[in-house]
């Protein structure tokens, strides 16, 4: 009878030993993967058309507010014929 009860511990010890280290990998699998970046990889933005207009507009402002009339005139027509802008700066 003892022989019986031996061979059945040994099949809870083995069972239950399999199934701790399985959770212990999963664990540790889970919490503790690491993300790799890739260096010196440019910046990704994602931006809407909403968001891309609002920053054209806000760029095209802040462009205007540095030149003097005269010169936004000059690149407005150098951008409107499709000019390089070597020629302006």
């Amino acid at each position: 009878m003892s022989y019986i009860i031996n061979n059945d511990l040994v099949y809870i010890y083995l069972i239950s030993g399999i199934i701790i280290i399985t959770t212990g990998c999963f664990i540790k699998s889970y919490f503790y993967s690491t993300v790799i970046e890739t260096p010196n990889s440019p910046p990704t933005f994602n931006f809407s058309l909403d968001q891309l207009k609002e920053i054209e507009i806000q760029s095209e402002q802040e462009t205007h507010k540095k030149l003097s009339l005269e010169q936004s005139k000059e690149l407005e027509d150098i951008l409107d014929n499709e000019g390089d802008l070597n020629e302006f700066f």
